[in-house]
């Protein structure tokens, strides 16, 4: 179970781009889902591998394991009003499905 103040973040997905008109494509999101869970602050910044940063995360998520297993992908984002968090890292601890520990970057 998780413990604390309760925060909601709603995982936006994109959906398949459409034609621009200009030989590109444009891409809308979908708020896909809801995710009741523990935010907290956070500083960690992981070594530099080569010439890439492996992990640089702002906060952390902690929620619950979905009963309809639509959990977010490395990569997509949360929003929370107008903040938005990219979610850089999933932990499973134990793979026992009980709660996932999200690694999230707040968007500038």
């Amino acid at each position: 179970m998780v413990v604390g103040p309760k925060t909601k973040l709603i995982l936006q997905r994109s959906v398949s781009g459409t034609d621009d008109g200009m030989g590109g494509y444009e891409y809308t999101s979908i708020n896909k889902k809801e995710y009741s869970g523990v935010l907290a602050s956070n500083t960690t910044t992981y070594a530099m591998v080569g010439d890439k940063v492996v992990l640089s995360s702002t906060h952390k998520f902690y929620m619950e394991y979905p009963k309809d297993n639509l959990v977010p992908f490395v990569g997509e984002h949360l929003t929370l009003g107008t903040r938005t968090f990219r979610v850089d890292g999933i932990r499973n601890p134990n793979n026992r499905n009980t709660h996932l520990e999200l690694d999230l970057s707040e968007d500038q």
